[in-house]
């Protein structure tokens, strides 16, 4: 498996060794190792999903933190020391050499959280919120990797339609309707019973992101920034300052409101405890910071939101009387 920190990835290993399977090992870009962040723990907590980290520590299975595959020393001896005959993955950006496809003989698997064709490549839910297509391209597709990015034949796909300001209900559906492709439609391809449908050649679009796009610039109009406020999921959000300014190097969290001041001013941008005051190119915006304290009273409600939603879904499996 290959794989980052994500709800999906969790979902997809829990599902595939509740069938009876194993996982070899766990390959990672992430420098953390999958080891969940403070946010990351307090959703597992209230919602009752497991991290990747904690379903690698339950069942002894190791967690190898990798660079770039193309880059991998003997990466076909490593994949094959491992054992795996089934490839997974999962909420990367790691290009899977051809070499280590072949390996797999088509038994290797990716989950993109979008209805392929349409918006293949990376952000695809920032992606769709931007651009208003959430509810027509919205869902997940299980697909054979191939050379190309995000062009594999289709094992199974789920519409989920994608609304702003309803990331913790989609968040909560993809659980269970990832968990469902696998146990159904994954396990009949793996398994010889399904056939994967191919992508027709120059269907759907590749959605490139551009560096910044998602994120409040100087070098943006009022009208925009207050769309990605709108549209960008809560806590995502973030303020860039100008290359220029070199006394204000990194990133800012945003709350997702902004409000104009009044015209560009052409001053440097005042960074408060709690606002921060700058230029856009045809305005002066003030911006609420998001700090720690409210990303926690944030990820609490979202989490509760997603509880309720599985609780929901459990009631009506018959699966007992989960409480809301």
């Amino acid at each position: 498996m290959v794989a980052e920190r994500s709800l999906l990835g969790a979902a997809i290993a829990e599902e595939w060794l509740a069938q009876g399977n194993r996982i070899a090992a766990i390959w990672t870009s992430d420098h953390r190792r999958l080891r969940p962040n403070l946010l990351e723990r307090i959703g597992a907590a209230v919602t009752g999903l497991p991290t990747l980290s904690s379903i690698a520590r339950r069942h002894g299975i190791p967690i190898r933190q990798i660079g770039r595959l193309s880059r991998m020393p003997d990466l076909e001896r490593e994949v094959r020391a491992t054992g795996a005959d089934v490839l997974m993955t999962v909420m990367t950006h790691s290009i899977v050499p051809e070499a280590m496809l072949a390996l797999f003989d088509g038994r290797a698997i990716n989950c993109h959280p979008a209805l392929l064709p349409h918006f293949k490549g990376p952000q695809p839910l920032q992606s769709m919120l931007h651009d208003g297509c959430g509810e027509v391209h919205g869902g997940l597709t299980l697909h054979v990797l191939s050379p190309g990015i995000d062009e594999g034949a289709i094992v199974a796909q789920q519409p989920l339609p994608l609304r702003v300001g309803e990331i913790p209900e989609w968040n909560a559906l993809s659980v269970l309707a990832v968990r469902r492709m696998m146990r159904g439609e994954t396990a009949a391809y793996l398994r010889g019973d399904r056939q994967a449908v191919p992508q027709q050649p120059g269907s759907g679009h590749y959605r490139r992101v551009a560096a910044g796009e998602f994120s409040i610039t100087a070098d943006k109009s009022l009208a925009l920034c207050q769309h990605l406020s709108r549209t960008i999921p809560p806590g995502t959000l973030l303020w860039l300052p100008a290359p220029a300014d070199a006394a204000r190097r990194g990133s800012y969290r945003i709350a997702e409101a902004l409000r104009r001041i009044g015209p560009a001013t052409g001053r440097t941008p005042r960074i408060g405890w709690l606002t921060i005051e700058a230029d856009v190119t045809d305005a002066r915006i003030a911006m609420r910071r998001r700090h720690k304290i409210a990303e926690i009273v944030a990820r609490i409600g979202e989490s509760l939101r997603m509880r309720r939603v599985l609780a929901r879904a459990a009631r009506a499996a018959g699966d007992g009387p989960a409480s809301g």
